[in-house]
């Protein structure tokens, strides 16, 4: 036996909404869904379709369309190494004097070398890099 549902005025509508789709703030179908098990009123799936997309905490929190970008290929380089990445980490807590950390990564093979370091100075960093 169905349970009975409570019909809704127009002017208690969007309080029964903002109660209802405030607790989770699911999507206009079960939001709908949601309503319609409980209360009944004239064109209740429309209603919740528009008030659910006007919803600013839907609109800021939930994203209906993803942009990918198309995959690239790398062309492989003869040489290792060719292509790096550097980063620098710190200031850390000194161990020895030494507060930073420069990072190298190679692009293809992913090999990451790290060294301690006690200024940044661009010759420093260079200086390091080139000494291994």
């Amino acid at each position: 036996m169905p349970r009975p549902r409570p019909f809704v005025p127009a002017s208690e509508q969007d309080r029964v909404f903002n109660a209802l789709h405030g607790l989770s703030h699911p999507g206009s179908r079960a939001t709908a869904r949601l309503i319609s098990t409980r209360f009944v009123w004239p064109r209740v799936q429309s209603d919740c379709r528009t008030w659910a997309r006007a919803c600013l905490h839907c609109q800021c929190s939930k994203i209906t369309r993803r942009n990918s970008s198309p995959l690239q290929t790398f062309t492989a380089t003869p040489l290792r190494f060719r292509y790096i990445h550097i980063d620098i980490i710190g200031p850390l807590s000194p161990a020895k004097s030494y507060r930073y950390c420069p990072t190298a990564t190679g692009r293809f093979s992913r090999w990451v070398e790290a060294w301690p370091m006690k200024s940044i100075t661009g010759e420093d960093v260079v200086q390091a890099l080139f000494a291994d």
